[in-house]
């Protein structure tokens, strides 16, 4: 008997390659989370990255993760700040700028760049004029 190449049994297999992925460091790209991103060390204690955010009334910032109402930096993007000149001061907005009308009770706080709290909370309440 003589065996031909027609009687032989192959087994194809497919690469990486041939399914549209690749290995990262041996593990097939499907399973790498791409979107990890590397953390940016942030000074907290920075006055240039603090920020007074105003809040409605009772709410807590909880570590910078609850959006605020308005927010004002202590040192505007792209302005050249000096932290002697941000330790004390004046911030001023208008209440038109404070996005639900209808509340009349709002809490201020002061979060540093990591969104931990500085100071707060400072209570104040505007009048609504009722037509």
């Amino acid at each position: 008997d003589t065996m031909t190449s027609d009687d032989t049994n192959s087994t194809d297999t497919m690469t990486s390659d041939d399914m549209g992925s690749t290995e990262i460091g041996g593990v097939p790209a499907d399973f790498v989370d791409l979107s990890f991103q590397e953390e940016i060390e942030i000074d907290e204690n920075d006055v240039t990255l603090f920020v007074m955010n105003v809040y409605m009334r009772m709410a807590h910032p909880q570590g910078g993760k609850l959006p605020p109402i308005l927010s004002v930096p202590f040192c505007a993007e792209g302005e050249d700040c000096a932290a002697e000149e941000l330790n004390a001061g004046e911030i001023s907005f208008s209440t038109n700028d404070l996005k639900y009308p209808k509340i009349t009770g709002y809490d201020i706080w002061i979060l540093n760049g990591k969104g931990g709290e500085v100071a707060g909370m400072k209570t104040f309440y505007i009048s609504i004029d009722e037509e």
